[in-house]
């Protein structure tokens, strides 16, 4: 796990093998990041193996460790109690997840990287704002980029946004109920790197006051200043 320097403390999964010679002990870290927020470790052992297993615990928002296509253990990680079955036990102290026990050749550690909505503004101007899914930048379909007041407060943006249902990839929609001249239809969100050849926007207005109104580009005739 790599840590970035987004003011949030957000980490980023990165694919990778780790092989423990002595051990006879290989990790491979396998994530579709940055299309989705799921991570595995999938364990290769010579021979069953005592092992302790640590993750941070503000950086994943559940774990679960699985045996021959079974859940034999899991924790969500706002919880403080333990998990166990007849050899892997799970715990969070608060500050780390902790996987301990006999594990076998072929077990698996699932996790969804802890990533929350949050707003940063632009230097300078506070009405100006991008939205991002831990570090994944989004774009609105489209060329209207207003968006409430209240989602500069990063709980009332979480509340506003929703993934979408029925899809593997990052998207989702962004509710402004009750916004001022109509702008009500919640926003199609997506990360600004899937953004084709579109109009869209990654930079919006929460000045509910001075609504953003698209107008057409108009190019200047040859020889015009």
């Amino acid at each position: 796990m790599i840590q970035s320097a987004q003011p949030f403390g957000h980490y980023l999964a990165v694919p990778s093998m780790l092989e423990w010679k002595e051990q006879g002990v290989v990790c491979e870290l396998r994530t579709a990041y940055p299309a989705g927020v799921e991570s595995s470790m999938h364990l290769m052992l010579s021979e069953p193996r005592r092992l302790r297993i640590m993750l941070r615990a503000d950086c994943v928002q559940d774990v679960h460790v699985t045996a021959d296509s079974k859940d034999i253990a899991g924790i969500e990680a706002d919880w403080s109690d333990e998990s166990a079955d007849d050899r892997i036990r799970l715990s969070n102290d608060g500050t780390f997840i902790v996987m301990e026990g006999m594990f076998q050749d072929g077990d698996c550690i699932d996790w969804i990287v802890r990533s929350p909505f949050h707003a940063e503004a632009l230097p300078g101007d506070p009405t100006r704002v991008v939205l991002l899914y831990g570090n994944v930048l989004l774009a609105a379909a489209g060329s209207d980029a207003n968006i409430p007041e209240s989602c500069q407060n990063n709980r009332s943006l979480a509340e506003h946004a929703h993934r979408q249902n029925g899809t593997d990839a990052l998207r989702f929609l962004l509710r402004r109920d009750g916004f001022v001249d109509g702008h009500n239809a919640p926003l199609q969100l997506k990360p600004v790197y899937a953004v084709g050849e579109e109009t869209y926007s990654a930079y919006f207005n929460v000045d509910e006051s001075h609504p953003w109104i698209p107008e057409e580009f108009v190019p200047v005739a040859s020889g015009e200043n």
